[in-house]
């Protein structure tokens, strides 16, 4: 996700090392999308064993 330029990450040179994970703008914009198909697949969940 990192190289399609959804996620930004930053690694901090710490000890411990600590790196940090952010959405992008075009991270953000994909949300609707990614809960549409949430969406879509909850409402046929019986139709597969309710799984």
């Amino acid at each position: 996700m990192e190289l399609d330029g959804l996620v930004r990450k930053v690694v901090y040179p710490e000890v411990p090392p600590r790196t940090e994970y952010s959405l992008t703008e075009d991270g953000f914009a994909i949300i609707p999308v990614i809960m549409a198909m949430y969406e879509w697949g909850m409402s046929r969940r019986e139709s597969y064993g309710g799984r």
